[in-house]
């Protein structure tokens, strides 16, 4: 709980207040425009001139029009928010090391001795994309099957959070730990999957997912500095 209000304070300073506008403002616009796009693009398509010249394949093709409308206009608004956030966490995940070096020179003056090769990061995290890729792909496929069609959202819901957890603890803990730390670094602790899990239920609450990135590495880096160091003392 100290964790908490310590991250709570600085989260509210000037400077990480500016940090979390980034993610908020960058993202918002990316997926608000694409949306729009999207909109746009489905009014203006021209389905009985462009694909078929006889009425009932144009009867056809306009039922599929409305129905992209409405699932465009009742999912999309709650499509486009769920992948703002993933991408807010990525655009975080270029301050990060800018978040880290604060918290660190505010509260630990932790000295790293070497930092972790960003190619590996890329490689780690390009690995654990892939993954998720497999496992988004056997997800959908259980939407076309019946009876284990109900069971999809949750798998889905849950294939969300592996991406989520792995981005985000990989991400803070490499500008955190040593490379020898990070190397031998277990992410599947229960504190850390505690914590990440409620996280991404926030996420999933309209607009705190745009504003909170940077909050959950504040806290994160807090976490990580604090079992570093707790373990320093145990060692000597």
């Amino acid at each position: 709980m100290n964790n908490f209000f310590i991250s709570l304070k600085d989260f509210f300073t000037f400077k990480f207040l500016i940090f979390s506008l980034a993610p908020l403002i960058a993202s918002f616009t990316l997926f608000l425009s694409l949306f729009i796009y999207l909109i746009n693009y489905i009014n203006n398509i021209n389905l009985n001139e462009e694909y078929f010249n006889f009425f009932l394949g144009a009867f056809v093709l306009q039922i599929l029009h409305i129905a992209i409308m409405l699932f465009t206009i009742a999912g999309g608004g709650f499509l486009t928010l769920h992948l703002s956030v993933f991408f807010a966490i990525i655009i975080v995940s270029f301050l990060t090391p800018f978040i880290v070096k604060e918290i660190n020179l505010k509260h630990y003056h932790y000295c790293k001795l070497d930092e972790v090769n960003f190619i590996y990061i890329c490689w780690l995290l390009t690995k654990l994309f892939i993954k998720f890729l497999i496992l988004l792909f056997f997800t959908m496929i259980f939407y076309i099957i019946p009876v284990l069609n109900l069971l999809a959202p949750i798998l889905l819901f849950f294939v969300m959070f592996y991406l989520f957890f792995n981005f985000l603890i990989h991400d803070v803990a490499s500008s955190v730990l040593n490379k020898n730390d990070f190397l031998s670094f277990n992410p599947f602790k229960i504190k850390y999957l505690t914590c990440i899990f409620l996280f991404y239920l926030i996420c999933n609450i309209p607009y705190l997912g745009f504003f909170l990135p940077v909050f959950f590495v504040i806290f994160l880096s807090h976490l990580l500095f604090q079992n570093e160091l707790n373990l320093k003392i145990q060692s000597t």
